[in-house]
């Protein structure tokens, strides 16, 4: 009986600790490049701004979630606290302008796909991308003459 007392506990103990580790806040920082918007017209950082949305916000739009403009180097940046050990999807969002009658707000493709990042159980910072960016396709045509 001895052998089992003692093993109870250190499965509770292990499964404790496994559980918060799951639970442990990081902090992850995104990070979207405007410039190209800026140029075409279709961000004002004066009066639009940028939000990032995704699964770990219900895809909501909070305050905490709106994103800080530098002229410096034409980005958003913000950072949010969220549980570690996830996948999310995400995807940034402009308030109000060009995207508002043409997109949503959100950036192309829409629907999908989804921007996604697997966090780790410690704080990162997602690469910067630039918003609306679409993989590049090289197509070759060929004509047989």
């Amino acid at each position: 009986m001895k052998k089992f007392t003692v093993v109870v506990p250190a499965l509770l103990a292990i499964a404790l600790f496994l559980s918060t580790a799951a639970l442990a806040q990081v902090n992850v920082t995104f990070k979207v490049n405007m410039r190209d918007q800026i140029t075409q017209g279709h961000f004002d950082p004066d009066s639009d701004f940028v939000t990032v949305r995704g699964t770990f916000n219900n895809w909501g739009s909070i305050a905490e979630d709106t994103m800080t403009y530098s002229g410096a180097d034409s980005a958003c940046t913000r950072t949010i606290s969220m549980a570690g050990s996830q996948t999310i999807s995400y995807k940034y969002y402009v308030t109000k302008g060009y995207w508002q009658t043409s997109n949503s707000g959100y950036e192309l493709p829409s629907p999908s796909p989804n921007r996604s990042f697997t966090i780790g159980g410690s704080d990162v910072v997602i690469p910067t991308v630039l918003f609306d960016s679409i993989p590049t396709v090289n197509v070759t045509f060929q004509c047989n003459m």
